[in-house]
């Protein structure tokens, strides 16, 4: 097995390569501090560094020549040397940062989101409905695919918020922010993220405009309230809830349901 002692270059490298394959046979061609290119008898070329940790030799691969290239591999053997130099074994560090990766991709928003969603079976449909339709509709086609733990005010601002803000649905904007930060929320519970990412989005959106809704307030006005509710010649069910109102002054929606559970 031929060994090469000089540093590297590109000329020499395709060199090496004609080498193995007009010799029929595997080399080793050294660039120094432990990372050479590995050429078998076909042509095919990696990258491997060899070092030791720990009183062990280990070995790694640094990715297929020319796809990753001479300063690319010298630049990946510069930061294992760095790791190995406080202690760290590069391959270890490398198998957690593949672990990390796998581990955000899996825990997407998305998939955070709809766990987070389904936990909560507290909510009442329309509630429900809700949610799920700011989700589909302003989320999900936004931020879906991103993991929770790299969400950023900015990502939130940039691909949901203004879009939204754009389109003058300021309510729903705010409403959906809500949304974000229950979510999130969860993923902190879970152990997915480390905070709340919305938290810094105060103050971003321009605030909602409340509009009052027109009432009595004189107490003469109320009798002729009474009887234009008297002479409403509408059906028979929604004269009777009507009247119901005047007295109990409750929220239509409870109204309804007790009408429905007397039925």
């Amino acid at each position: 097995m031929a060994r090469r002692t000089l540093p590297l270059n590109d000329l020499s490298i395709k060199k090496v390569i004609r080498t193995a394959k007009t010799e029929n046979k595997t080399i080793k061609s050294f660039d120094g501090g432990g990372l050479f290119l590995l050429v078998d008898k076909s042509g095919n070329t990696g990258w491997r560094f060899k070092y030791r940790i720990n009183n062990k030799e280990k070995l790694i691969s640094f990715g297929v020549y020319p796809d990753i290239s001479l300063s690319d591999a010298r630049k990946q053997r510069s930061e294992a040397r760095e790791l190995i130099a406080k202690g760290i074994d590069p391959s270890l560090s490398r198998k957690m940062q593949k672990t990390k990766q796998a581990n955000q991709q899996k825990n997407t928003f998305r998939s955070v989101a709809k766990e987070w969603l389904s936990k909560r079976i507290d909510l009442a449909d329309i509630t429900r409905s809700r949610i799920e339709r700011c989700l589909n509709h302003d989320i999900l086609p936004a931020i879906g695919n991103v993991p929770v733990s790299l969400i950023t005010p900015q990502l939130l601002l940039e691909k949901v918020l203004r879009p939204m803000e754009k389109r003058e649905v300021i309510y729903s904007a705010h409403r959906v922010r809500t949304i974000i930060s229950q979510a999130l929320r969860y993923g902190i519970a879970c152990g997915l993220l480390a905070r709340d990412s919305t938290v810094d989005l105060r103050g971003a959106l321009p605030p909602i405009q409340r509009q009052h809704l027109a009432a009595i307030t004189e107490p003469g006005q109320v009798g002729a309230l009474l009887r234009a509710i008297d002479g409403f010649d509408g059906t028979a069910t929604v004269k009777a809830a009507l009247q119901i109102h005047s007295y109990v002054v409750t929220r239509p929606g409870e109204l309804r349901h007790m009408a429905v559970g007397r039925n």
